[in-house]
């Protein structure tokens, strides 16, 4: 009887031990599993915050409410500079316009914060949608500035609000704005004197 005791003891190890192998690759595969959950949820919250985004710029851009808030600008030549976007920025209000440039480097200028800032009027605004399934923006503004005369602006806008405004002027030269699109109640821009 000794023999068959042993035997069961055996079995009685060897079923314990598979059940608890068994339950550890269980245990592995439910913690999987929330990891996948979670993965497709952040990828439905991604979808639904681009969504959003655009519908946000979408409604900027219709209302005539906006600020671009330069990250970098540049002149016709390309050299590109990395600006602070409270101080250089193009901002739209209905038919009011406010363009400051202050680069970092400059010390002195009209505005007091080493640049240029002009208020002006929007002469002529022309919205048109183009690219896959007419997501992007192209916005062209004539604007008039009292003291400076009448500039172009041309817009073309992202629908996750990133944005590059080419301003042209009466002597040809190019100044180019790289930034975002914010809501103008949200944006913080500070604004020098107007020339």
């Amino acid at each position: 009887m000794l023999i068959p005791m042993k035997k069961y003891i055996v079995f009685i190890i060897f079923c314990l031990t598979a059940i608890h192998g068994y339950s550890q690759v269980e245990k592995q595969l439910d913690k999987k599993m929330p990891q996948k959950l979670t993965k497709e949820q952040k990828q439905e919250k991604q979808k639904a915050e681009k969504v959003e985004t655009a519908r946000l710029v979408d409604k900027m851009i219709q209302q005539k409410k906006f600020v671009l808030e330069a990250d970098y600008i540049s002149t016709q030549t390309g050299r590109r500079v990395i600006v602070n976007g409270q101080l250089n920025f193009i901002r739209v209000d209905s038919s009011r316009i406010i363009i400051q440039i202050a680069p970092n480097t400059v010390m002195f200028g009209s505005n007091g914060l080493g640049g240029i800032t002009a208020d002006g009027l929007i002469n002529k605004w022309e919205l048109k949608r183009f690219g896959k399934n007419q997501q992007l923006y192209s916005i062209n503004l004539s604007v008039y500035f009292t003291r400076a005369g009448y500039y172009d602006i041309v817009l073309t806008v992202n629908p996750n609000g990133s944005t590059q405004a080419v301003l042209s002027g009466p002597d040809a030269a190019k100044i180019m704005f790289y930034g975002r699109l914010i809501d103008i109640r949200k944006s913080k821009v500070f604004k020098g004197n107007s020339i």
